[in-house]
């Protein structure tokens, strides 16, 4: 594994590149980094990180996201001041701002191209294969439409999204395949009458979880919220409630805006012996140890389910969620899960509820593992992503040869 800087030419196929706007630093420093996530099934011998950023993430810490594939990490830094320089997204503009991508993928000769996320990475995508004919998938992780009406996004962000709306509908219509995350996602694509797409989860750390065998309590409750703590997954409400019921434990991993906020509240209902705020976990440590609590608590705003969420599920730990206004969530409607409002009162009636009845934790908890297990088992889902890409690699193998 390096980086590279003279460039070998053509490299062994199949060969992927993906090309992420994401510091990929933040995502070692928080311990996501999950095996084969960039080659699932080992499908490609090579994978080409390419990165629209200066970060210099930890090559050590990324080896296994490759599975047992040669990695190589590129940058390729956005222009400074690049939303003048192409005057608003002028996609002319943009042409020009993606030459060196275009050369970087003509050397490579990539089989494939991944992006996660829209935005300057699908239009790098969109220009190689205009360029060189070479394929690209999109996975989309979040709902755009979601966030603009519950994030309340900062200028700057709504300008941003505004310039990019034309170049991110090119990008999501001229990919091969659109993986949705999670189903309400889908109704964004139908809304941009974009066709080509499969709903498949996030594949999970599944070396790490381990099937919850005891439901009984041991005098203190231990429960769990795991989330970036933002406006629209502002677990307030949950600290209200614990404040209410005696005996119990939350610990809360995540970091964000609302972080500081939460730690004054937390002091403030005289709960700060109860609550422990972690701000990061690496996730083999947070997998294998779900099972030694008794219940998780989500407070999410935004549609979908979360890779914590489906990881408590798949452990078979007993979930509290909030019902979601304006959107329905498939995943949540045949879940044994209990749904809630977002409000103290609710929490509290379910907190009560679960610790109250151990009948019911395993109950929940049996049911709602079973039935992750035949939604999202890790395995399955590894090998639905490695069909994808091997049939496209068929597809341009056969165009390769009628050439």
């Amino acid at each position: 594994m390096r980086i590279i800087s003279d460039m070998p030419i053509m490299q062994p196929p199949p060969c992927l590149m993906v090309i992420l706007n994401d510091v990929l630093s933040d995502i070692v420093a928080k311990g996501e980094v999950i095996e084969r996530y960039y080659n699932p099934d080992d499908v490609f011998k090579t994978v080409h990180i390419v990165l629209v950023n200066n970060d210099k993430p930890d090559l050590a810490s990324l080896v296994k996201i490759a599975g047992q594939a040669q990695l190589f990490i590129h940058n390729l830094p956005p222009w400074h001041q690049f939303i003048w320089r192409t005057l608003g997204c002028r996609q002319w503009l943009l042409r020009k701002w993606a030459l060196p991508a275009v050369s970087l993928a003509g050397k490579i000769r990539p089989s494939i191209i991944r992006c996660f996320g829209v935005g300057l990475n699908g239009w790098l995508a969109l220009e190689i294969k205009r360029s060189l004919g070479i394929p690209y998938i999109v996975s989309l992780h979040t709902h755009p439409d979601a966030n603009i009406q519950l994030h309340s996004p900062r200028l700057k962000e709504r300008i941003r999204q505004h310039l990019f709306a034309s170049t991110d509908c090119l990008v999501l219509k001229n990919a091969e395949k659109v993986i949705p995350v999670y189903h309400a996602i889908a109704s964004y694509l139908r809304r941009l009458n974009v066709t080509q797409y499969t709903v498949l989860h996030n594949v999970i750390n599944a070396p790490f979880l381990y099937k919850k065998e005891r439901y009984s309590i041991d005098g203190v409750a231990k429960v769990l919220c795991v989330g970036q703590q933002i406006l629209g997954k502002n677990p307030e409400n949950l600290l209200r409630a614990i404040a209410t019921i005696a005996n119990i434990h939350l610990t809360l991993i995540g970091d964000g805006p609302i972080h500081d906020k939460l730690i004054v509240l937390s002091n403030k209902l005289g709960i700060a012996d109860r609550v422990k705020f972690v701000c990061t976990m690496p996730n083999d440590i947070l997998c294998s140890d779900l099972h030694n609590y008794d219940i998780f608590a989500v407070v999410n705003e935004y549609p979908g389910i979360s890779k914590a969420m489906l990881e408590a599920l798949l452990c078979g730990l007993p979930v509290i969620h909030n019902r979601i206004k304006g959107y329905d969530v498939r995943e949540l409607e045949s879940c044994s899960a209990l749904l809630v409002d977002n409000t103290e009162e609710a929490y509290r009636i379910a907190l009560i509820k679960l610790i109250s009845d151990e009948a019911l934790r395993l109950s929940m908890g049996t049911s709602e593992r079973l039935y992750a297990e035949a939604q999202w088992e890790p395995k399955r889902l590894e090998e639905e992503y490695a069909s994808i890409y091997r049939k496209l690699i068929a597809i341009q193998n056969n165009n390769e040869n009628k050439k």
